[in-house]
């Protein structure tokens, strides 16, 4: 497994190259542990979810998620608790 600079270097790369992804114009709904009311989390999370399916840097962004073992937000389409069920 790459270290945590290498996963993020890539991420930021791919980042670069795209120009414009959406996490970087809507961030708060790639956070919506941050949501006081549960629906609103819960529709964050469909939005962002839909907003990574079409992403060019959906995998970039999952891989760099699993090998930071991020705890928080989505990444590359899955929450965290789905990006703990990656691989087992």
């Amino acid at each position: 497994m790459r270290n945590y600079r290498q996963a993020q270097a890539e991420l930021l790369h791919a980042i670069e190259k795209e120009q414009v992804v959406a996490c970087q114009e809507l961030p708060d709904v790639f956070f919506p542990e941050d949501w006081p009311d549960a629906q609103m989390r819960k529709r964050a999370t469909e939005v962002a979810k839909n907003l990574c399916d079409t992403c060019p840097i959906k995998f970039q962004c999952l891989q760099a998620a699993l090998e930071n073992q991020e705890g928080y937000g989505i990444w590359g389409g899955l929450t965290p608790k789905e990006r703990g069920n990656v691989g087992r």
